[in-house]
């Protein structure tokens, strides 16, 4: 498996779910997402939005998903990882987070 891993361009991780039967999307009520309309300064620059300031990447590492054995393989050999939280996903590669 570590040949799989080093060798892939991203690694899908699914962390809100219990087991490896809990599937790579999970519900989730949209209203409790409120964005926030960031204005530009320049004409130029289009206006963009803003979900969530301060992001944590506490609920990846509270999650189930770093319980199970194989995911030390994954953390390490995978150049980039998106993590699928109940209602987010993280974003992580060798550079950050």
């Amino acid at each position: 498996m570590s040949t799989v891993y080093a060798g892939s361009s991203h690694n899908l991780a699914v962390t809100f779910s219990e087991d490896g039967h809990g599937g790579l999307f999970g519900n989730r009520d949209p209203t409790t997402v409120v964005p926030c309309i960031a204005r530009s300064l320049d004409f130029k620059v289009a206006d963009f939005l803003i979900f969530k300031i301060n992001l944590s990447f506490s609920e990846v590492e509270r999650s189930h998903f770093l319980t199970r054995a194989w995911v030390t393989q994954e953390l390490f050999l995978a150049p980039r990882t998106l993590y699928f939280e109940g209602n987010q996903l993280y974003w992580e590669c060798h550079a950050g987070r």
